[in-house]
């Protein structure tokens, strides 16, 4: 694991685990996983109560990175605007038709890659 080899031994890493919140251990885990740029990755959505996982990958693409979020049988680009704030490609046609692709939806995706990309 790439986390444990940041730390010279097992105390170390045991320390780290006890001293920090799970949430911060898991998005460790989670920019783990995007370094490895082409291994794909689930990504933790919390949407209307709910939490969801939806099946990711990070592409690079020329100067910048793209998200596909593979949505309900829909791939869904997501990549960086000129701010740095994240944005949904997707075409309007598969919003008519998979109604379980919703743009709030898309919306809470969009904040999750925001929170790991953090």
């Amino acid at each position: 694991m790439v986390l444990r080899r940041l730390f010279k031994d097992k105390k170390d890493w045991t320390n780290f685990k006890v001293c920090y919140p799970s949430w911060v251990i898991q998005r460790l885990r989670i920019l783990q996983h995007l370094c490895c740029m082409d291994e794909p990755f689930d990504l933790p959505v919390n949407y209307k109560g709910d939490a969801l996982l939806f099946p990711a990958q990070l592409k690079q693409h020329g100067y910048t990175h793209r998200f596909i979020v593979n949505v309900y049988g829909q791939d869904v680009y997501f990549e960086p605007d000129e701010e740095g704030n994240y944005r949904a490609l997707v075409d309007p046609d598969i919003l008519e038709k998979n109604k379980k692709v919703e743009r709030e939806l898309l919306q809470a995706i969009t904040t999750a890659i925001e929170f790991i990309s953090r």
